[in-house]
């Protein structure tokens, strides 16, 4: 605990310790009065190892997805996070978290993609990026036919049986997941009812219509009718 800088044996100096347990940076050793930590071999590539060396890249990526609710959010959106009212859905429906902690969820995660510098797709893949432009060009003509996964891999979205991806707005993309039975779907659709507030951008307020002339004109008269 010294060496970590805390006086005592406290609860904010296990927290500390669990928390770089959490993400596999120490490895534990013995129990009780000779339970003892030291860095993991991960730990020590991304505090010796130069920035641009690609051990610490993967020591940092193997890092920062180590938690299981990191690596599952890595798997279902890659480093495109969508916004956090997408995330919360999934967060509180598919993996079960009190809708009191999901807001710290998102936020660490975010936080640490951005220190592990996973949030940024990778440039260096000049096939990856072609493969990029056609699916972009498609979803401007409205065809969405395939996606890329996580290891940066092209599937077919009807091979995939995971995932729909579905044109949104102007480029945007929606994944649905496929195939549902018709519960799941109802469910779907109760979820997006339940969220419409918060999803659909504030219109515009109208400017008050000026009201109509009245026109007038005068009866005709017997003469005119003749």
């Amino acid at each position: 605990m010294k060496a970590l800088g805390y006086a005592a044996r406290s609860g904010t100096a296990l927290r500390a310790i669990a928390a770089l347990s959490h993400y596999g940076l120490v490895e534990e050793t013995g129990s009780k009065d000779d339970r003892k930590f030291r860095l993991s071999e991960a730990a020590q590539d991304i505090l010796h190892l130069a920035e641009t060396d690609d051990r610490r890249r993967k020591a940092l990526k193997a890092a920062a997805l180590s938690p299981k609710i990191h690596a599952s959010l890595w798997e279902r959106y890659g480093p495109n996070l969508p916004d956090d009212g997408a995330i919360t859905p999934y967060l509180i429906r598919d993996k079960g978290y009190n809708d009191a902690v999901v807001d710290s969820i998102i936020a660490n995660y975010r936080a640490t993609l951005e220190f592990a510098k996973l949030d940024k797709v990778e440039d260096s893949n000049p096939e990856g990026a072609v493969q990029s432009e056609e699916r972009n060009r498609e979803s401007e003509n409205g065809v969405a036919t395939d996606f890329q996964d996580s290891s940066g891999k092209t599937k077919q979205a009807a091979a995939s049986a995971q995932e729909l991806p579905i044109l949104v707005g102007d480029n945007r993309i929606a994944r649905i997941p496929f195939p549902m039975s018709e519960d799941d779907f109802d469910l779907l659709i109760g979820t997006l009812n339940l969220w419409k507030k918060k999803l659909l951008a504030a219109k515009p307020a109208e400017e008050p219509e000026e009201p109509a002339r009245v026109q007038t004109r005068k009866s005709a008269s017997t003469e005119d009718l003749l």
